[in-house]
């Protein structure tokens, strides 16, 4: 390991883990095995893209992606500086900001941003923003927007990721609403126009979709005809979109009220994924109920045939109700 660099990672496996050579190591002799509790941990250490590192195992989870990415979002930042000493001290800068602690503010407050820093601001007029460093950003949010999607499908973006891919899409030029999860307790009971211009793109781009059916998304004209967000509050000094708080919060008396109307001895159990109705003992949260417009079920319909009679029907699936188990 003496001949790799302390500060950078390993072109390749294969040297490393193989049996020691004459020489290589005082008092061991030629021919020992690398012990496997070793080998297993030396990948962490390999340099490689970042699809191949999905591929081995060594990122495993949308969060290790989110601390991976922003090395190379920070090659990209700096790449639009001719300044070769200034370069790389741009690029550390920005890689050490992603690591700072993430903290949750109130009144719809965000952190300083990584161009808010003054020594970064200072620098942001000598940044030439090149068209191939635009493509080069729109081709790494490309790949690493498919790659989250597809490695890891089950899995809810993390907050960082998104953040990360935000950053992307402006080095990029792209205007696209990228939305966080909500912490519930930091929720002001309203959004930013961000969460709203997120839901009429998605009513838009999504219409007649198997996704579209599934959440039961508004129609387009619904947030056309809706009126504009309003003018920014003089508490938060930040734009809010009343209308898409007011059809939040619709949906969760609607979601309360459903909850209130059913039988005794049964609880309407919300999943994401739709399960059919499971008869169980009458414990809270155990009896699954498949819900449709009407909010009524066949009677003469055995259990088996739910998929059958759901896949016409949107079902809802409010948030904040216990998951099925």
């Amino acid at each position: 390991m003496d001949r790799y660099p302390a500060d950078g990672g390993l072109p390749e496996l294969d040297p490393v883990t193989a049996e020691t050579a004459v020489g290589e190591a005082p008092g061991i002799p030629a021919g020992v095995a690398v012990p496997d509790n070793v080998v297993a941990k030396v990948p962490r250490a390999l340099e490689a893209p970042v699809d191949e590192l999905v591929a081995r195992g060594v990122i495993n989870s949308g969060e290790v992606l989110a601390k991976v990415l922003p090395q190379l979002t920070a090659s990209l930042l700096a790449a639009n500086l001719d300044d070769a000493e200034i370069e790389p001290v741009y690029a550390l800068t920005y890689a050490a900001f992603r690591r700072r602690r993430s903290l949750l503010l109130l009144n719809l407050e965000h952190q300083v941003q990584f161009g808010e820093l003054p020594w970064i601001a200072a620098l942001e007029p000598l940044r030439a923003h090149r068209p191939d460093t635009k493509r080069a950003a729109l081709g790494t949010l490309r790949q690493a927007t498919m790659l989250a999607l597809t490695a890891f499908p089950a899995a809810i973006l993390p907050n960082p990721l998104v953040r990360e891919l935000g950053a992307l899409a402006t080095e990029a030029g792209l205007s696209v609403p990228l939305v966080e999860e909500v912490a519930a307790d930091i929720f002001m009971g309203t959004f930013t126009v961000k969460w709203r211009l997120a839901a009429e793109r998605a009513s838009a781009l999504l219409a007649g979709s198997l996704y579209a059916r599934y959440y039961d998304l508004p129609d387009a004209g619904t947030w056309a005809a809706a009126p504009r967000p309003r003018r920014k509050r003089p508490r938060w000094a930040r734009r809010t979109a009343d209308d898409f708080a007011a059809a939040c919060a619709a949906r969760a008396r609607e979601a309360q009220l459903d909850a209130g109307s059913r039988s005794p001895g049964t609880a309407r159990c919300w999943s994401r994924a739709r399960s059919c109705p499971r008869t169980t003992s009458p414990c809270s949260w155990t009896r699954w109920t498949c819900a449709s417009r009407s909010g009524t079920w066949p009677r003469n319909w055995p259990t088996g045939s739910c998929a059958g009679w759901c896949a016409g029907r949107p079902c809802r699936a409010p948030t904040g109700t216990p998951r099925s188990r």
